[in-house]
C-alpha cells in the first residue's frame, strides 16, 4: 500500500543527502510559523521590497505570501483563518474566498424618513447622532429616545407671556367654556366675545383679549436650514385689533401626509397688533401636504 503524506506546501523533500536540507529546513519553519498564526495586509499588487515577517493577501488571486528574501506563496485552503489588518476584521478562506468571521453583517435604513445607519466600517456599525436644536428636546431613557418640542419656561410657570404652545386650542375653548368666574375676574366682567373666518376672540373689562383659531396651509417644506427644513407658512389676521403688540403661540396639529404628525412644528414669527407669519418645520424634505395649525394670541384691547 503506498503512504500518502500530507500536503502541507513545503520546501524541496528534505533528502538527507543533499546539501542544502538546513536551507530547506530553515525555509519550511518559516512557514509553518507563517501559518500558524498570521496578520495580513490586503493588496492588488504584490509590492516590490519587503522586510522579513511581512505577511500579504494578494486579492487578485485571493493567495497569501510572505518576505524572507523574496515573496513566498501560499495557496488559500479551506479553513485557513487570518486576521486582516487592512479592514481590522477576522477573516477565514470557504474554498474561493476570504470571509468576515460572522459574515459580512451590514446595516440598512428604511422607510423615507432621516438615515440613522452611516456606514460600517470593520465589524463596527456606525450609527448617526441624535442632537438637540431650537426648541428641540431629547430625552433618552434605557430603551427609547422621545423627541420633543417644548415653549414652556424652564421653573414651570405659566404667565400671560409663558403659555405653553398647546395650552389653549379652539377644542379646549368651547363657546361657552370661558367665563368670568372660570379666569377668576367674576362672572360680569367679559364685556365681548365674537368670531368671524379667522377665529375667535373674548375681551376682558380689565381690557385683556384672548384670540385663538386654526388655518390649514397646502404647502411643501424643503427649504434646508442647516440639518432641518422649513416652509413659510400662512399669515395668521386677527378677528380684532389688539391695542398693543400681544403675546402669540402657535401649535401643529395634523396633515394630510402619510408623515407622523409628532415629526412637524409650527413657530411664529414677530406679530403685529393685526397678524403674525407662521413657519412650518421638518426634520426631513417633505413634498406638498395640507398642514393644519392652531394659534392663541393674549394682548389688550384697552
Amino acid at each position: 500500500m503506498p503512504t500518502i503524506l500530507p500536503n502541507f506546501q513545503l520546501f524541496g523533500d528534505l533528502n538527507p543527502c543533499e546539501g542544502d536540507i538546513v536551507s530547506f529546513i530553515n525555509q519550511n519553519f518559516e512557514k509553518i510559523d507563517f501559518t500558524k498564526a498570521y496578520s495580513v495586509e490586503r493588496v492588488a499588487t504584490l509590492p516590490g521590497t519587503a522586510v522579513t515577517g511581512d505577511k500579504v493577501l494578494l486579492i487578485t488571486n485571493n493567495n497569501l505570501y510572505y518576505w524572507t528574501d523574496s515573496w513566498q506563496e501560499v495557496i488559500s485552503r479551506s479553513g485557513m483563518a487570518a486576521y486582516d489588518e487592512t479592514n481590522s476584521v477576522y477573516i477565514f478562506f470557504d474554498g474561493a474566498n476570504w470571509n468576515e468571521v460572522g459574515g459580512n453583517v451590514t446595516g440598512d435604513n428604511v422607510g423615507s424618513g432621516s438615515e440613522v445607519f452611516k456606514q460600517k466600517t470593520g465589524n463596527n456599525l456606525e450609527l448617526r447622532t441624535l442632537v438637540e436644536g431650537s426648541n428641540i428636546t431629547l430625552t433618552q431613557t434605557a430603551d427609547e429616545i422621545e423627541i420633543s418640542s417644548l415653549n414652556v419656561p424652564a421653573d414651570g410657570s405659566v404667565t400671560t407671556a409663558k403659555i405653553a404652545d398647546d395650552a389653549v386650542t379652539t377644542a379646549k375653548i368651547a363657546d361657552d367654556a370661558v367665563t368670568g368666574a372660570k379666569l377668576g375676574v367674576g362672572a360680569g366682567n367679559i364685556t365681548e366675545s365674537g368670531s368671524d373666518t379667522n377665529g375667535r376672540y373674548i375681551k376682558f373689562e380689565d381690557g385683556t383679549m384672548l384670540q385663538w383659531g386654526e388655518v390649514e396651509t397646502t404647502e411643501s417644506i424643503n427649504v434646508a436650514r442647516g440639518s432641518l427644513f422649513i416652509r413659510y407658512g400662512s399669515t395668521i389676521t386677527f378677528p380684532e385689533e389688539f391695542n398693543s403688540v400681544p403675546e402669540f403661540f402657535v401649535n401643529y396639529k395634523s396633515n394630510s401626509g402619510s408623515v407622523d404628525d409628532r415629526l412637524f412644528w409650527a413657530t411664529g414669527a414677530t406679530p403685529t397688533t393685526t397678524t403674525c407669519p407662521t413657519c412650518l418645520w421638518s426634520p426631513t424634505s417633505v413634498g406638498s401636504a395640507t398642514h393644519v395649525i392652531s394659534w392663541n394670541a393674549v394682548g389688550r384691547w384697552k
